[in-house]
């Protein structure tokens, strides 16, 4: 059942991709437009416009490193060159490889660290969003979860990465030599990128927020704590996910260690080598496509659906320690958070075709499934109970295992990770559930919001005139408080009032007394999160798991 939630996850973060980028995708272009940065170097971009009125240019495909290909591939990247000329920026490029049949009609090359940036205006100092897409770590691209430049039309600018997937991103045979990470140490350099060159595109260097949903979020979580990172970014917002969370990092107690995986996948691409030196240089010379098959296979074959994640390791250095020990010691950014999660994140992995409600036993038997890798059998026994406090109506027992694998899988993760880092002198933190359903969801109601599903509010397109009123109203509230949020820390500023109208409820800052959750609905009210006993008991959970102490595999 881990396996098979794990699957849907992606595919929910699939659905939500937008189709192949080609020239077809660039919105209502206007006129080419010229930006010079970085000694000369020049972009020609496309000016477009919205149907609000707000005109926006685009810069596509913009590398940021080297192609990690042959010698380089399982390397950390390396800074692009310099080019002579005038670079064509008009057209959205390629996508890293990988197998989702979602992403299949786009191009795909191993020469894919570019980045996108969408500004309002060139010749301004306006804060920063860079967005790292989700997708298990294995799937997606700068341009799946969303056009990030709908937000340009709030007074900002936005970037959207690429980076390695899946075994070009994640490979590792856990020592010195193949210390994996590497699609992470691409995220690091793209936002050494964005601090040397956004000015040219009229963006602050000091204003810049790293942001992501599902596995962009456990990125964005993980660039937090990583030594590498720091001074890179002002804020960070995460969307379903954080550091905490299970999938996020490899973790002691695997069934199938990475390096294990690492080695299966060689063997079945005919790397037969004893030592990792021998093993890394034969796979440097296996065909992409051949690699990646393999991979998908591998991981079908071992029963895991994420093998490739990023890892402890002090080689590289992204990640020193656990993320738990680094925020425990101190040794991580400082910076402002808004995060969140959806109210049904994990309902579509409930099995209920008659909509007639769930019993005692089958709430108990999907808790145990997917606590399956936690051997504290009283700990789970405690979860349930805490849960269920009693309670026999299958109706209510189904909305009640609703909001227990949302906890589960986003919420405790997000809200313990805060409960450590809320009263470091200087930052301000803000929590979120999402609850609004979309109008005209063929879903059932019970299922409530479901994973990803609140990217298309962030990322609401002004040019979606058919959406209802009620959608359309929602969508430029998140986008005004996510952007406040950017611009100045605080989501809804006593400033800002007027732009996010006089309905909507002041957000106030997360604190560990009264642990302030703003539950998004059609009017969203500030609540206290509603389920405390889960933090606790969740980081019983995470500390058997830094032990290793587990019988099964950990998702991720």
């Amino acid at each position: 059942m881990a396996n098979t939630l794990t699957q849907l996850l992606l595919v929910i973060g699939w659905l939500s991709c937008v189709k192949s980028a080609t020239s077809d995708d660039v919105p209502n272009p206007l006129d080419d437009v010229i930006v010079a940065f970085a000694k000369g170097q020049q972009l020609r971009g496309v000016k477009t416009r919205w149907v609000t009125g707000e005109s926006v240019n685009r810069f596509y495909g913009i590398p940021y490193a080297l192609p990690p290909i042959g010698s380089r591939r399982f390397e950390p990247p390396v800074a692009a060159l310099e080019w002579t000329g005038v670079k064509d920026a008009r057209v959205p490029g390629v996508i890293c490889p990988q197998t989702s049949k979602e992403e299949s009609q786009r191009l795909q090359s191993e020469d894919c660290l570019t980045l996108s940036v969408f500004t309002p205006d060139l010749n301004a100092s306006l804060p920063v969003l860079v967005w790292i897409h989700g997708g298990g770590y294995k799937a997606g691209s700068q341009f799946n979860d969303g056009d990030a430049s709908t937000l340009t039309r709030y007074g900002i600018v936005t970037v959207s990465i690429n980076y390695r997937l899946s075994p070009f991103g994640f490979l590792s045979t856990e020592d010195d030599v193949m210390p994996g990470n590497y699609g992470m140490l691409d995220q690091v350099l793209a936002l050494k990128w964005v601090q040397k060159n956004i000015q040219s595109f009229g963006g602050d260097p000091n204003q810049v927020t790293i942001g992501g949903e599902s596995a962009g979020a456990f990125s964005v979580s993980l660039q937090c704590v990583s030594p590498l990172s720091k001074g890179l970014f002002r804020r960070a917002i995460m969307e379903s996910g954080s550091s905490f969370t299970l999938e996020a990092v490899e973790r002691k107690g695997k069934r199938t260690q990475l390096k294990d995986s690492t080695r299966a996948i060689a063997t079945s691409v005919g790397c037969f080598s004893n030592t990792s030196s021998e093993l890394l240089l034969c796979l440097k010379g296996i065909d992409a496509s051949r690699l990646l098959l393999a991979a998908d296979a591998t991981e079908k074959s071992l029963g895991n659906s994420l093998l490739g994640v990023p890892r402890v390791e002090t080689v590289y250095g992204f990640l020193p320690d656990y993320p738990v020990n680094l925020i425990s010691s101190g040794n991580y950014s400082k910076v402002d958070t808004l995060r969140g999660f959806n109210s049904g994140e994990w309902s579509f992995g409930i099995q209920d075709e008659d909509n007639d409600g769930i019993t005692k036993d089958e709430f108990a038997k999907q808790i145990e499934t997917t606590l399956s890798y936690v051997q504290n059998s009283q700990v789970i026994k405690t979860v349930e109970s805490s849960y269920l406090n009693n309670e026999t109506d299958p109706i209510k027992i189904r909305a009640i295992l609703v909001s227990a694998l949302a906890d589960l899988q986003f919420g405790a993760p997000s809200v313990l990770e805060l409960t450590k880092i809320v009263d470091q002198p200087g930052t301000q933190h803000y929590l979120y559930e999402f609850d609004y359903i979309p109008s005209g969801s063929t879903r059932p109601s019970w299922m409530r919001v479901v994973h990803a599903e609140e990217r298309q509010f962030v990322f609401f397109d002004p040019d979606w005139t058919s959406r209802s009123d009620s959608d359309k109203t929602v969508g430029q509230r998140v986008q005004t408080t996510w952007t406040n949020f950017i611009k100045y820390g605080d989501p809804t500023p006593p400033s800002a009032n007027s732009s996010t109208g006089s309905d909507v409820a002041r957000w106030s800052k997360f604190s560990k007394s009264n642990l302030e959750t703003l539950l998004i609905e059609a009017k969203s009210t500030v609540v206290r999160f509603p389920r405390p006993f889960i933090i606790s008991l969740f980081e019983q959970i995470l500390q058997s798991l830094e032990r290793g102490s587990v019988s099964d595999v950990i998702i991720g």
